[in-house]
């Protein structure tokens, strides 16, 4: 089954303003709000002038897209027979609403804040426990109704919700080359040629356009170059999995993530842990030169590139207990093609430090 995106992608300035003529045109009598505090406050100065036609409802989102929310808001859809759901947020508050809206089988309408992951363009939600453990992921039978981009919002969103995007756009080549190279030529279909020409657009779009992107949300002031690399974010990282099914799922990069998270450390993004990934499964691979190619970006964007960066400790057992969760039976990342134990995990992390530190390319990012 391939998924191609939501049915109506809408991107400009003003574009939330049209929501109460969206909802009459499509005969939406009772939608269902769904969002954050803060994502409720920075989508203000954006919210319609015009009246609804309607009346609609709001309600706070606690948090976290666990199986508990979700079922509090279906049966809240339920009970007051709402016959669409509209999440304003990021990618949790997405998510949430994709599986409620797919659950209570009516339309969901996305209005993302942040520019940090593809969550408003693909059909899958990534569940969590309530205290914010990954449990797994929910694939939806239904695509997205309606994803309205405002491009003057997103630019004022704080920008390491931008540079993590990036960071996490930028895994989808790293990650889905990997399973794409197990292929044969007879089992490459045209739906894969496309999702594996995304995941190059992916990394080639951050190259030409990550920074400029990044100066203009630090003026706060949208441009072309800021569009672009939203909708690489948001659109072209999206296809790589829609396109691509399981060819397009993460591996190494990823997988240190939810290793790291396990740690219980200061948090930083998923996307600024995802990128690190990628330097972490180069290790693995032993390429270091792509390594070198990439640091260069890394620094501008102040993603990490070093433990200082993310304040580990191998003192303290860190990268034991990464690696324990790094080689959780779930993992993806046994699609890289080699044998993984424990310690070559660990050999993986500290001949990576030791090549960022002997090349002196290391950089404090937070």
């Amino acid at each position: 089954m391939y998924r191609f995106g939501p049915q109506n992608y809408y991107h400009y300035a003003g574009v939330i303003n049209t929501l109460p003529k969206f909802l009459e045109d499509n005969h939406i009598q009772f939608p269902l709000i769904i969002h954050g505090e803060k994502s409720w406050q920075a989508v203000q100065p954006y919210w319609p002038e015009t009246e609804f036609q309607n009346p609609y409802k709001e309600i706070l989102f606690a948090g976290e897209c666990s199986y508990e929310e979700i079922d509090r808001i279906w049966n809240e859809a339920l009970h007051h027979q709402h016959d669409a759901i509209i999440g304003v947020g990021g990618g949790k508050v997405l998510d949430t609403v994709k599986a409620v809206a797919s659950k209570a089988k009516i339309p969901c309408i996305l209005i993302p804040t942040l520019p940090s992951n593809c969550a408003s363009f693909t059909p899958i939600s990534i569940v969590y426990s309530a205290e914010g453990d990954h449990l797994g992921t929910i694939r939806h039978s239904q695509s997205n109704y309606m994803v309205m981009v405002e491009p003057e919002l997103l630019v004022k969103a704080p920008i390491e919700h931008l540079t993590s995007g990036i960071g996490d756009t930028l895994a989808k080549w790293y990650e889905s080359k990997i399973r794409f190279k197990k292929l044969t030529s007879e089992e490459i279909s045209i739906p894969l040629e496309l999702s594996h020409t995304a995941a190059k657009q992916c990394r080639d779009n951050i190259l030409k356009w990550g920074e400029a992107a990044v100066i203009a949300a630090e003026a706060k002031k949208s441009n072309a170059d800021f569009s672009r690399m939203i909708d690489t974010i948001y659109a072209v990282a999206g296809l790589v999995g829609g396109l691509g099914g399981k060819f397009g799922q993460s591996v190494g990069a990823h997988a240190f993530n939810y290793g790291y998270v396990s740690l219980g450390k200061k948090r930083h993004l998923h996307g600024s842990l995802v990128a690190y990934g990628i330097l972490f499964q180069l290790s693995l691979e032993e390429n270091y030169e792509e390594i070198k190619q990439l640091v260069p970006l890394y620094k501008k964007l102040k993603l990490p590139i070093c433990w200082r960066d993310l304040h580990l400790s191998p003192e303290k057992g860190d990268l034991e207990n990464m690696a324990d969760q790094i080689l959780r039976p779930s993992s993806r990342i046994y699609a890289l093609p080699m044998e993984l134990t424990k310690q070559k995990v660990i050999d993986g992390l500290e001949k990576l430090e030791s090549f960022i530190t002997e090349n002196e390319v290391g950089l404090n990012a937070f």
